[in-house]
């Protein structure tokens, strides 16, 4: 039966009753028609900003790059008491800063070794002078994002401080509570090797090692193969999670999956970075290189993905003779993923023994 005293309009969109059923089935449609442009368009409308519009306003902002790649504004804690690593769980830290020759200042956190804990804790005099007592020196170079006091760099904190190694963490330009200036390729390399002159005259002979993880891997590998060109010799570099270069880190990015495959992906991606000078060209930069070499990679790594580190490792054994190289594969079982390898319960062992191995095992 027909409603009545109501007119088609007033029912613009539903099943309007009609004698002949036409009518309706009209409107359905057209109602139909209209949703599927209204979606056909938003998808339209995403497809282009994120094909076309991303792309050249990433080729064209070199400061967008820069932040994409070091994410040095992400402050994860937000609120960090520097002054107080003990609030952090860490026994025996002290928190100073260093000057660089172009100027920078720059937060650092040393951790005693435990055995120095019971004599030593809660004298942060002493913390400099102990650097010279003997026990191996850790300088570790975080990757982007976040700080030193971020967790899972803590966690590491503990495992080497087990182990009765120093721990010597820098937070680079632009980074935590350091000097918040334009980030670089050449101002973190150049944090890196003003951390460790600044160690070695202090260190009077005692060991001292690097440890990166991530893009601190890329950092540390350039600036120590630097130094060694300077007459300074680590006693060795371990490498968590690393990536070959840059470039190769970029087009195997989660996030970029979706662009590779376009044409234009080199052109507005790659390029614009590496015209941007931020290289990290571990391959290049570790050829010919003296110092050991300990490589740690999680097959789950989704971040960077553990083939890289593997390619890494070839390149290495064949540009490198007669100096240690060794590769470190963790099942994803174990999921440590991109950050979790400070969870390997084994860590401890596996360093120190690298470390006792390496010792040596320096150019006379």
């Amino acid at each position: 039966m027909c409603m009545p005293n109501k007119t088609r309009s007033e029912y613009p969109c539903r099943l309007q009753c009609n004698c002949n059923n036409k009518i309706p089935n009209m409107t359905f449609k057209g109602c139909m028609k209209r949703t599927c442009c209204i979606t056909s368009s938003f998808f339209a409308i995403i497809i282009f900003l994120v094909f076309i519009v991303i792309p050249i306003v990433f080729r064209y902002s070199p400061s967008l790059q820069r932040g994409m790649i070091f994410l040095n504004y992400v402050r994860m804690p937000s609120t960090v008491n520097y002054s107080h690593p003990e609030k952090y769980g860490i026994r025996g830290t002290r928190n100073f800063h260093i000057k660089t020759n172009d100027n920078m200042t720059l937060g650092v956190w040393h951790v005693l070794p435990r055995n120095l804990l019971d004599k030593y804790e809660d004298d942060n005099s002493t913390h400099e002078q102990l650097l010279s007592h003997g026990e191996p020196i850790v300088i570790y170079m975080h990757g982007n994002s976040g700080t030193r006091a971020n967790e899972h760099r803590v966690q590491l904190y503990h495992v080497l401080q087990d182990i009765n190694c120093h721990v010597i963490a820098v937070d680079y330009r632009s980074y935590a509570d350091s000097t918040d200036v334009e980030v670089s390729e050449l101002g973190v390399v150049t944090d890196a090797m003003e951390m460790f002159r600044w160690v070695h005259k202090r260190a009077n002979g005692t060991p001292i090692f690097g440890w990166g993880h991530s893009l601190g891997t890329g950092i540390g590998a350039h600036a120590y193969s630097l130094l060694e060109k300077e007459g300074l010799y680590p006693n060795g570099l371990i490498l968590e999670a690393p990536f070959t270069k840059m470039s190769d880190e970029i087009r195997e990015y989660p996030l970029t999956k979706i662009h590779r495959l376009l044409p234009w992906f080199e052109f507005f991606i790659i390029e614009p970075v590496e015209k941007n000078n931020i290289i990290f060209d571990t391959e290049k930069n570790l050829m010919n290189t003296k110092m050991p070499i300990l490589i740690l990679h999680a097959r789950d790594d989704i971040v960077i993905p553990y083939q890289l580190g593997e390619k890494l490792y070839t390149h290495l054994l064949e540009t490198r003779k007669n100096v240690t190289t060794k590769l470190v594969l963790y099942d994803k079982h174990f999921k440590y993923g991109h950050k979790q390898i400070c969870k390997d319960k084994e860590l401890g062992n596996r360093t120190r023994k690298f470390i006792n191995e390496s010792i040596n095992n320096l150019p006379q």
